[in-house]
């Protein structure tokens, strides 16, 4: 359009162009796919009917599509697009962080500064371009596509679907739905909002971040680091690099490890041995650990801690604190490290083996692996006796273990001598080893059979 002309319409059914120049323009499209280019100026295209591609140029533009599948350039703040419901399949191409208008559906992003792209009501399609996005659908079911920057994906839909390339980034959603699952070269989710949440990765190297609600979180394939936040979260961990990161007074927290072995990190409550496992290891709390159907190891470590065995020949081994120790069924060996009171609920005389650390027991004096020579061990029938109620019962300077069918306490001597002493004349290292409850109304009936020494650890 020539100089010092304002309006341009373009009539007929061919597909053709028309431009604006440096003045406030106002072009109006035909019937067929017309490109409409208004230049400089504060210009107001119309595209009437057809595929109309509308550029309003540099100024604040106004850009009426019409009926069709039309596309807007825009790259001004102020550029404003007009859409009717019904009119079509629309698109804006935008080298500015923009949000789609009503009635209009797609987004692309272009240039390569980082920019911003947001969706309405509908079901958008928005593409980011080769900067670092942050794409948000809004409502309806929305389809994100990054590029090759570090994109953030604001998920709010569970239709919604997020599209990276590979090595297209370190990318991340954003979402405050109940349960999410990362699409494929994606590595960060984290969740906002307050609600439970269960969030899995992918194969890669997984970042997931829980909320403050009581979440599940499974890194699936690779490793993957864990932050559960506030809430009494769960854990699935399946490689051995997995990471699992707490904060102090965040909640009563659960490990499901498939490992072969796996250790508590700090902050961290309890652990369940699930599919192959075999070793399970707490940290300083008070944990719960419980096994699975193989022959488990688990150990507590600080604290008092709660030890459940399961199906299997396990081994429990209490740790330092006063533990509660469960075999379940099978052959099951209570192992403990020394004195404080350990209480083990379900000891079977016929099956289950007491084994008692070689060094915090040295007195014993017997080699590792050996079953307690008898001479090690009297039964008495109250607690009063094993104090110093009726010292002749002891029958040898050798006796060091002390049961009593009362309480099921059983003591360590440690005073070097046959006779016991007052509650204080145990010695220095003697004292409760642990208390064993009552199985079928009675407690159980202990020999020196039930007894061996080994190392524990």
């Amino acid at each position: 359009m020539g100089n010092h002309i304002e309006r341009l319409v373009l009539k007929g059914r061919q597909s053709i162009q028309g431009a604006g120049n440096g003045l406030n323009n106002y072009l109006v499209g035909n019937t067929g796919n017309n490109l409409l280019r208004g230049l400089a100026g504060k210009d107001r295209l119309m595209g009437g009917t057809g595929n109309d591609i509308l550029d309003g140029g540099t100024g604040e533009d106004v850009l009426i599509g019409g009926v069709g599948n039309d596309t807007y350039l825009v790259d001004n703040i102020k550029d404003r697009v007009v859409e009717a419901a019904n009119q079509g399949i629309d698109t804006v191409r935008s080298s500015i962080s923009y949000t789609l208008r009503s009635h209009t559906e797609n987004l692309i992003l272009t240039g390569t500064q980082n920019l911003d792209g947001t969706g309405n009501s509908l079901a958008n399609s928005i593409t980011g371009n080769s900067g670092h996005n942050v794409l948000n659908g809004g409502a309806g079911a929305d389809i994100l596509m990054g590029k090759t920057g570090d994109d953030t994906y604001l998920v709010d839909d569970i239709a919604d679907v997020t599209i990276e390339l590979a090595n297209g980034g370190i990318d991340r959603v954003r979402t405050a739905l109940a349960n999410y699952r990362l699409a494929d070269h994606i590595e960060y989710l984290e969740f906002t909002g307050t609600q439970n949440s269960t969030g899995t990765g992918n194969d890669l190297s997984n970042t997931i971040i829980g909320n403050a609600g009581n979440n599940i979180l499974d890194g699936a394939a690779g490793v993957d680091k864990l932050i559960g936040g506030l809430g009494n979260d769960t854990y699935l961990v399946s490689d051995a690099g997995d990471l699992v990161v707490e904060g102090i007074a965040e909640g009563i927290d659960l490990v499901k490890s498939s490992l072969a072995d796996y250790t508590l990190t700090e902050q961290v409550e309890n652990l369940l041995l699930v599919g192959n496992a075999i070793k399970g290891m707490g940290n300083d709390l008070a944990n719960t650990i419980t096994g699975n159907a193989a022959n488990n190891i688990l150990f507590g470590g600080d604290g008092n801690d709660a030890l459940f065995g399961g199906v299997g020949d396990d081994k429990l081994i209490g740790g330092v604190g006063i533990d509660t120790l469960t075999g379940g069924a099978g052959v099951d060996t209570f192992a403990l490290l020394e004195t404080g009171g350990d209480i083990i609920t379900d000891f079977d005389p016929s099956n289950d083996i007491i084994a008692l650390n070689q060094t915090a027991f040295g007195l014993l004096d017997q080699i590792v692996g050996s079953v307690l020579n008898a001479s090690k061990l009297v039964v008495v029938n109250s607690d009063a006796v094993a104090l110093g109620g009726a010292l002749d019962l002891l029958p040898s300077p050798l006796t060091r273990l002390i049961y009593s069918t009362e309480s099921g306490n059983l003591f360590y001597d440690a005073n070097g001598t046959s006779l016991p002493g007052i509650v204080n004349g145990l010695g220095e290292g003697g004292g409760l080893i642990a208390t064993f409850e009552k199985v079928l109304g009675a407690v159980p009936t202990l020999t020196s059979a039930n007894f061996v020494v080994d190392s524990i650890v």
